[in-house]
């Protein structure tokens, strides 16, 4: 999105942008996110996760995320279905306040890597993404909204430290966000049964 001729995703933020008006947002999304990957337990039978991770997009800056797990190993042994929402915190541009948020539905395959503390995993998936930008004109604020859709490109690797697991990943995304994010966060069992010892991936 550009003001001006600029592209305002490349500013930095401010103090004032990074407030707690996401933290009822992310809670619904990520209801959302369990219950409808919920839905797929019942058929691959496979233990759900949980995790929350904080980032960087060299386009969007700072950000924090959750994200659900659902193990489908009971329909193809290593693979795992991966949701995940995501709030930015871009700052201010020109004079508008600038917030986005995207929301992630990938496909991962975890290396085998029996009796190792570190379990590799690369994937691909859908992306959605969603701008706001809002301006004070006059004392009346305007604001403009835009929805990209693009693809997911992921690698990452996971510390086997049994049912609790931080893990490290970067993600290029071509279209929708159009940003390379770099995550770091922890992911841990949620339902199902016990997760394997660590290391036993």
């Amino acid at each position: 999105m550009t003001v001006a001729g600029h592209n305002i995703y490349r500013k930095r933020r401010t103090a004032s942008s990074v407030g707690l008006r996401c933290h009822s947002f992310m809670g619904r999304m990520l209801a959302l996110l369990v219950l409808t990957l919920g839905l797929n337990t019942g058929t691959a039978g496979g233990q759900i996760a949980v995790g929350v991770q904080t980032q960087w997009g060299n386009e969007a800056d700072f950000g924090i995320g959750t994200r659900v797990i659902v193990d489908l190993k009971k329909l193809v042994k290593g693979f795992e279905m991966v949701g995940s929402v995501d709030y930015f915190f871009p700052g201010e541009a020109f004079g508008a306040d600038m917030t986005q948020w995207e929301v992630n539905a990938n496909l991962i395959y975890r290396t085998n890597t029996r009796g190792h503390l570190l379990t590799p995993y690369a994937g691909a998936g859908l992306n959605v993404a969603r701008f706001k930008a809002s301006l004070d004109v006059l004392g009346v604020t305007v604001s403009g909204y835009e929805t990209r859709g693009g693809l997911n490109l992921l690698g990452g690797v996971l510390v086997n430290l049994g049912d609790v697991r931080p893990f490290v990943e970067g993600r290029a995304v071509a279209g929708g966000a159009k940003q390379f994010v770099a995550s770091v966060g922890v992911r841990w069992a949620f339902l199902g049964s016990p997760g394997p010892p660590a290391g036993s991936e």
